[in-house]
């Protein structure tokens, strides 16, 4: 489906005008914001939304963000649901200067909320700081909205999941089967894994503010996850929630407008709350903030009209504007109540803090409620406990992260180490087997040397102590081992006699870490490792150093963003054993030191602006079984640019097309 756009909306980081407005009335208000375009102004209006993309959030981004909110009004817009639904309310409650400019000659009085102006006059009433120059050319454009890649994801129980670089990320939920029958049931609690697909899972912008999430009543997330995205939660249904032991930032519009929220519980080690993240959470009833945040966000509590504290330690230095709801001042309570009667602060929604800090500070110069506590109290009530809980969280976090890895450790294929060691001595090697598990090495435990894991094994660990000495048997067994063996004695017990002409090692013969890089050499030398096992190794092991890139659900690589040296490029053909099949919008977006490049074979698709401004490409070279090329992938490239491309092929029939020299090779 094509679509004719005036021009293409603005992207910077200057000031810029959001255009809301009715499809309907395209005819008639793309005119008029092409005029302020020619002007010069900076213009956002849904050209700017890319396929694929979350409606709501990208809306909501760009009204934050916008220098002035311009509504058209008409008797289509006063219908649409979006228009006066939710981008009007949300400019309002965000507070953008609101232009409003009708179409036609409506009453439009019973819509709230701000200043009217005629079309012939709307020029005059725009600022000047969203004009970024006097003049512009026309730059009319072809949208087709069909094209760009449809980001495949992998369902798994209910959640859309897409692969990034080294990280799974949820990006929606759907209610399966067992979901609806649980909700019919009463309440639906929904469990957030660890790790999905085999990696560590955080959560995507609005991936609960769909409609199937609003039926979730309880949310469990788990305590490693480090990222939630804007406006993950927002109008989510949920009465409570535990966010997780490592989150350190809550994005913007978090949980925006969760109108059921009641209680949330932050983690100790927290560092910001930006802006509107508890926005229009009418339930909340009370906050406890972390010693560990520093900044509170513009509005971040707005619209909490059940809040009646927040609990606000020294160590929170920074509030933006009115970042909690605004309630009655002390000046006008005072002045509303009879003579002689006493005001109850708990009637009102006010700061629990120490004396001299800056939320004390805050409150005096807001004219806001506040009680105030000693530092030990703020301590011993509020912020040990918190730290505690969270320190016990960490150590039983650490704990389970390691028993999985360990559990792991010997069920890998390829080459493994058989361990005899009994019950009685792994104490003595626990933290070390830890290490190993960790780093990817391959050790499967065994309780004798003549079991069927021992006959399978590359190498042998052997461990010894004074138990194990003194049983002849099994010193028998270990002196007919044949295959390469590190004997280590864990106690200062006496080398037994069937054991005299290997060599052993004492456990106090070397310090804990040269022990460790010995074993770690003979376990190497014997090919007995594989990957490494923790998240952190696991994310840089999936990071390629050169690209950015989604896998979807067959396994396939979507390259979205080239960060290399530039030069001659060649794109992989395969990347982490899964085939690279499609070149992402944006790809290779003005990056003028790309001169050529190859297509490596299997590539399906390249997207939109993939190598827009790329000024000093001379070459690329495409096989034929790329089968799209978006419109614009090479706009305001060199004159001078060369496809090689087989003849018939797509990239043929595009170069001739686009009117780009093409010339014919054979793949």
């Amino acid at each position: 489906m094509a679509e004719k756009r005036p021009f293409r909306a603005y992207q910077g980081d200057a000031p810029y005008l959001f255009i809301s407005y009715s499809h309907k009335d395209a005819a008639q208000v793309y005119p008029i914001i092409e005029k302020l375009f020619l002007s010069g102004y900076n213009v956002w209006y849904d050209q700017g939304i890319p396929n694929n993309a979350i409606l709501d959030m990208e809306i909501a981004r760009h009204i934050t963000r916008c220098e002035v909110f311009v509504l058209f009004l008409s008797a289509q817009s006063r219908l649409s649901p979006y228009v006066i639904g939710k981008e009007l309310p949300q400019a309002l409650r965000r507070r953008r200067r609101v232009i409003r400019v009708a179409l036609d000659g409506g009453d439009y009085s019973d819509i709230k909320g701000g200043e009217d102006v005629s079309v012939s006059r709307l020029m005059d009433a725009l600022p000047a700081v969203c004009r970024s120059c006097e003049r512009r050319e026309p730059s009319p454009i072809e949208v087709d909205l069909s094209q760009g890649i449809d980001i495949k994801t992998e369902k798994c129980n209910g959640f859309d999941v897409v692969i990034s670089n080294g990280q799974a990320y949820l990006t929606g939920f759907t209610l399966t089967d067992e979901y609806e029958e649980m909700s019919e049931e009463g309440i639906l609690n929904v469990t957030v894994p660890s790790w999905l697909s085999g990696f560590p899972v955080n959560i995507g912008e609005g991936a609960f503010s769909g409609t199937d999430a609003g039926e979730i009543q309880s949310l469990i997330l788990p305590d490693d996850m480090e990222s939630i995205g804007e406006g993950a939660f927002q109008e989510a249904g949920f009465e409570k929630i535990r966010l997780p032991e490592k989150l350190r930032v809550v994005e913007e519009g978090l949980f925006e407008d969760a109108s059921y929220l009641e209680q949330v519980e932050l983690p100790y080690g927290l560092e910001r709350i930006e802006a509107w993240a508890f926005s229009g959470c009418k339930e909340l009833t009370e906050i406890v903030i972390p010693e560990t945040v520093k900044f509170i966000g513009y509005d971040a509590f707005g619209e909490c009209w059940s809040l009646r504290f927040a609990v606000i330690p020294p160590g929170v230095e920074e509030f933006d504007d009115q970042p909690f709801p605004e309630g009655e001042s002390r000046e006008d309570a005072y002045e509303t109540c009879e003579e002689g009667e006493e005001i109850n602060i708990d009637d009102y929604f006010h700061f629990i803090c120490v004396e001299g800090s800056p939320a004390h500070r805050y409150a005096l110069e807001n004219d806001l409620f506040f009680k105030l506590i000693s530092a030990q109290e703020m301590e011993e009530t509020y912020q040990k406990p918190m730290r505690e809980k969270h320190e016990r969280r960490l150590a039983a976090m650490a704990q389970s992260d390691s028993d999985t890895i360990l559990a792991r450790m010997g069920a890998d294929e390829g080459a493994y180490a058989c361990l005899t060691v009994r019950d009685s001595e792994m104490p003595y090697i626990d933290g070390m087997l830890r290490q190993l598990a960790a780093d990817g090495y391959r050790v499967r435990r065994s309780d004798a040397p003549g079991d069927g894991t021992a006959a399978g094994c590359a190498a042998f660990m052997t461990m010894l102590s004074a138990d194990s000495v003194s049983d002849k048997a099994y010193i028998k067994a270990v002196s007919r081992i044949r295959k390469p063996m590190f004997p280590l004695m864990l106690d200062s017990s006496p080398v037994p006699k069937g054991l005299s002409r290997r060599f052993i090692m004492h456990l106090s013969d070397r310090t804990g870490e040269d022990l460790l890089n010995e074993i770690r050499e003979f376990l190497s030398d014997n090919g007995c490792r594989g990957n490494p096992r923790s998240v952190q190794s696991i994310r840089q092991q999936y990071r390629h150093p050169e690209y950015d890139y989604e896998a979807d659900e067959d396994g396939q690589i979507m390259l979205t963003k080239y960060k290399g040296s530039g030069g001659i490029v060649s794109i992989p053909a395969r990347m982490f054993g899964a085939p690279v099949t499609s070149l992402r919008a944006n790809l290779f977006l003005n990056r003028e030191d790309i001169t050529e490049v190859t297509v490596s074979d299997g590539v399906k698709f390249i997207g939109q602006h993939a190598f827009e401004s790329c000024t000093a490409l001379r070459e690329i070279t495409i096989p034929p079984s790329v089968e799209m090329i978006a419109s614009e992938a090479f706009l305001r490239c060199s004159p001078k640019l060369v496809i090689r491309a087989a003849k018939g092929s797509a990239a043929a029939l595009f170069a001739e097309k686009a009117g780009i020299k093409v010339k014919y090779i054979r793949f």
